[in-house]
């Protein structure tokens, strides 16, 4: 597993490499044919990480590979540059500045994801929620049918299978899809 992360600020990859974190118990591994230019790896002797970037770009990427765990040498960076490195599990990774911006966001995402699926599904074009149908279908070995395609299906017959592009109206079709709704249409779709 390889989680991703970087710095929170400029960070240059030459002064990372030269020693000023061995006061800290952090220094530079080598690592035969893996060890470049733009690629190194630091350890604090029992974890570690690989930094790349050039010396004029500085740092642009951190790798943690298997189950390195990286205090150490982020808390030796935090001291000695005044930088701190977050994980992509973290929201400043991303942009945000707490959790709850980021789930804000990736909310945002998946409805803007999901509204762009169904105006082609609406549309009779080639899309995610029929595929992700299908493809539950073929792993379960018999019909399946899945949320989204229940949404889908719903909003079809509210909106008379014409998408309308105007937010309100998008917003308005994709509320009005309550509970009592979707268990009335797929009581309708299994039979029951």
């Amino acid at each position: 597993m390889t989680v991703f992360c970087k710095p929170i600020g400029w960070l240059s990859f030459e002064e990372l490499f030269r020693g000023r974190l061995q006061a800290y118990g952090v220094y530079e591994r080598l690592v035969d044919k893996k060890t470049t230019l733009t690629c190194r790896s630091l350890t604090d002797g029992r974890n570690s990480l690989w930094v790349c970037g050039e010396a004029e770009d500085g740092v642009t990427e951190v790798m943690l590979k298997g189950n390195n765990n990286p205090a150490l040498i982020f808390d030796a960076v935090l001291k000695e540059f005044g930088v701190r490195i977050v994980t992509e599990h973290e929201p400043e990774f991303w942009g945000h500045e707490t959790r709850e911006q980021w789930s804000q966001a990736r909310s945002l995402e998946q409805h803007e994801t999901f509204y762009n699926e169904l105006r082609k599904y609406l549309d009779g074009q080639p899309n995610e929620i029929e595929a992700d149908a299908k493809a539950s279908s073929e792993r379960e070995g018999a019909p399946s049918i899945t949320a989204d395609l229940i949404k889908a299906q719903v909003a079809k017959q509210y909106c008379g299978g014409r998408p309308d592009s105007s937010p309100a109206r998008k917003q308005e079709q994709i509320d009005h899809q309550d509970a009592g709704e979707v268990r009335g249409h797929a009581r309708g779709f299994f039979g029951n």
